[in-house]
């Protein structure tokens, strides 16, 4: 009965690991099994032996499918359990297998020195049994011996397989390690208390190991069942996640999305169709760092190498905007994000992220910055057109003391004896009058011209100078006192010469209009510049006009209003978008008593003034 469980057993474990050959557990069960039921076979033929020959050639054999079942069983704790040290399972096994040898190697076995007799015994159904007597060796004490040595590797796995903490692992070193804890224990316990005639029993060993293999079938198969119900459990994932990838896919070819994903040990780079369709490769050439980087715009590639690069050794977030140049000699914008995930030493191991076309939007805001320029542009010819007056007079005064200096040097030349170190003064005089127009029609270039705006570190107190000394003659004409207070050691700011002068001259030459009413003593203009305490510039230009109605100083840097009969209203909104795309800002506020003031803010710069 025993031996045909154990078959029928093994022959279920044998079936699922011939279609899973990669489940060892199942076919060391299976070997287990098998052997077990020879052992059963061989304690059956003991039991009905007739002479101490037979009982002896029937136990001899034992030891045969014994030391199969022992050492399949060793293996099975270690493929099962993943623990196990080495060394005690060989230790086992070396045991059984020299048992083994020495079983052979003596007549009648490695059990007795010679059987005696069998005593015939009666069960109480009447079946006879018999077991044999005689002097026993030696060598059972290494029996004893592999018995320990078993008992303490099952323990020692059973305890390694309990710590890792899992539900799991626990109930198997509970259930299989101590069902294998029992059979040791009453195995060797039975086997011994049968050769000391205490108990008046057959060997029983098959009996013994029935309950192990009961119960590591038992586990076996509750693995399975847990394995098809998260074989299910993952089908059903595996479904939501296609379903979630067809989405994500949707979503990201409605907006143009590409993900990418560098191995960075191995260089090899991974991203989607909708990514390779945008940088113009093939779908089945291989990218890595390199190849990417030559699809990379010449200007913007360095860049990108530097952000790749900073991202991996800080452990930063990648984000660049740069350009790509297609197959066909086309340039198109991406941006791109990634994050870099890093491995149990700290190591960056990859980085993932994501890529969109900006190309529109660059082309859409390259234009919208050509038209800021030219809005501007316009905007300072109109501003200029004001100051016709002013700038006439600037230029007619070095030209008038040109023409008065030179027909003063021809009269001296005109006299017998010229007075050549008189004329040397005079022509000193030409020269520098000269420099002086030359500069004010620099100065007028400079702001009539139209070009690419340069953002270059500028000295904010050198601006406010530059700005009150080409509005001198403005400021004289409506007979305003101007003066300064500037900040020592300020730190520069980021931005363009041209359009920040644009900037304060508007405000100075709107001061100047808002003070024509009042009486030319009180007509007092400040320019004061500081920093401040979130890395800006601030500057301020302070009048003692009329100040600026309330509810009104937001409304004045709306497009087209404007107080002037001759204005376009269109000076400050121009210069509000010139400070917010320099990352600034301007707004108005009134003075406690009288007057207005416009405030300036500009970011700093990170380099020095050029």
């Amino acid at each position: 009965m025993i031996a045909s469980a154990c078959i029928t057993l093994g022959l279920v474990h044998l079936a699922i690991w011939l279609r899973d050959r990669e489940n060892r557990a199942d076919a060391l069960f299976a070997v287990a099994a098998f052997a077990v039921a020879g052992v059963g076979v061989g304690e059956w033929l003991m039991m009905r032996a007739q002479t101490p020959g037979d009982y002896g050639l029937a136990m001899r054999w034992v030891h045969v499918p014994l030391f199969v079942a022992i050492a399949s069983v060793v293996a099975f704790v270690h493929v099962y359990f993943g623990t196990g040290r080495h060394w005690l399972a060989w230790s086992v096994v070396g045991i059984r297998a020299v048992i083994l040898i020495v079983n052979f190697a003596v007549t009648p076995n490695v059990n007795f020195t010679a059987i005696t007799s069998l005593d015939q015994f009666v069960l109480p159904d009447g079946e006879h049994f018999a077991v044999g007597t005689g002097p026993v060796r030696p060598w059972t004490r290494l029996a004893q011996l592999g018995s320990i040595l078993f008992l303490v590797y099952v323990i020692d796995a059973a305890w390694q397989l309990w710590r890792r903490g899992s539900v799991i692992e626990r109930r198997r070193a509970l259930t299989v390690g101590g069902a294998v804890v029992f059979f040791i224990v009453s195995a060797a316990a039975h086997t011994t208390l049968v050769q000391q005639r205490i108990v008046a029993s057959p060997y029983l060993i098959s009996v013994a190991f029935l309950v192990p293999l009961v119960v590591m079938a038992y586990q076996l198969g509750a693995d399975i069942v847990h394995v098809s119900m998260m074989s299910e459990l993952l089908e059903r994932s595996q479904t939501d996640l296609r379903g979630a990838d067809a989405r994500v896919e949707l979503a990201a070819e409605a907006a143009k999305l590409g993900f990418w994903e560098w191995d960075s040990q191995h260089d090899s780079v991974w991203v989607t169709d909708q990514y390779r369709a945008t940088i113009g490769l093939n779908e089945s050439e291989r990218i890595d760092l390199a190849r990417f980087l030559r699809v990379v715009h010449p200007d913007d590639r360095p860049g990108v190498e530097h952000a790749i690069k900073h991202s991996l050794s800080n452990g930063g977030e990648y984000d660049r905007q740069y350009r790509i140049v297609l197959p066909d000699g086309r340039t198109r914008w991406l941006a791109s994000r990634g994050r870099v995930e890093r491995n149990g030493n700290g190591q960056a191991k990859r980085m993932r992220g994501v890529v969109y076309d900006i190309t529109q939007h660059r082309e859409a805001e390259m234009e919208s910055v050509k038209q800021r320029n030219e809005l501007a542009h316009l905007s300072r010819v109109t501003m200029l057109g004001e100051l016709s007056g002013s700038l006439a007079h600037e230029l007619n005064q070095p030209l008038t003391a040109i023409l008065s200096n030179a027909q003063a040097a021809q009269r001296f030349l005109a006299r017998e004896h010229p007075d050549l170190e008189e004329v040397r003064g005079i022509l000193k005089d030409i020269v520098s009058e000269d420099k002086r127009a030359g500069e004010v029609i620099f100065k007028l270039r400079e702001l009539f011209k139209k070009g690419q705006v340069q953002q270059v570190p500028l000295d904010a107190n050198e601006l406010v100078r530059e700005v009150l000394k080409f509005l001198n003659s403005d400021l004289v004409n409506h007979m305003v006192s101007a003066r300064t207070e500037l900040k020592h050691d300020l730190p520069p700011v980021q931005g363009d010469r041209v359009q920040l002068q644009q900037v304060l001259i508007n405000l100075v030459v709107n001061s100047c209009d808002a003070m024509s009413d009042q009486p030319p003593a009180t007509r007092e203009l400040l320019i004061r510049t500081e920093s401040t305490a979130n890395e800006t510039i601030h500057i301020s230009v302070i009048d003692r006009g009329c100040g600026i109605r309330p509810g009104c100083l937001e409304v004045v840097f709306e497009p087209f209003i404007t107080t002037k009969s001759h204005g376009m209203g269109l000076g400050l909104p121009v210069c509000r978008t010139i400070i917010a795309a320099h990352g600034g800002s301007l707004w108005a506020s009134n003075n406690a008593e009288r007057g207005a003031t416009f405030h300036i803010t500009l970011p700093v710069s990170k380099v020095g003034v050029l």
